[in-house]
């Protein structure tokens, strides 16, 4: 990870540990499509389906694929949930530029903060 990826930190700011804890599974769903309509600025028509051990959270065939507990070797819970998610994005967005770098470190420090905002705290 660069330098960029500290504004990512800072938009989790004190909830390091807890944005590490597993997404509830009741509102994974939820907050998946929630991240999705704050990234597109518009809803997810296709369908949703909860899956867990070493499976990103990403849209396959048209199927958005949650995993609420998927560990990383740096994010796990809700953090990967954003940071998978934010690839995603980023991918469809800005298809030519690099997944780790400077604009997409951006991209996933304004979903944290939306994260932050909208789901964990009140």
């Amino acid at each position: 990870m660069t330098d960029h990826y500290q504004q990512v930190e800072q938009a989790w700011g004190e909830l390091l540990a807890p944005a590490s804890q597993p997404v509830p599974k009741e509102k994974a769903i939820e907050v998946a499509l929630n991240i999705y309509e704050f990234m597109f600025g518009k809803k997810f028509k296709g369908k949703t389906r909860l899956t867990s051990g070493h499976r990103y959270t990403w849209v396959r065939r048209g199927v958005l694929v949650v995993n609420p507990d998927f560990k990383q070797t740096h994010a796990s819970g809700w953090r990967a949930l954003v940071h998978d998610l934010s690839h995603y994005g980023h991918s469809r967005i800005n298809p030519e530029n690099n997944g780790h770098g400077r604009i997409h470190a951006k991209f996933e420090a304004e979903i944290a903060q939306y994260v932050v905002k909208k789901f964990l705290t009140n």
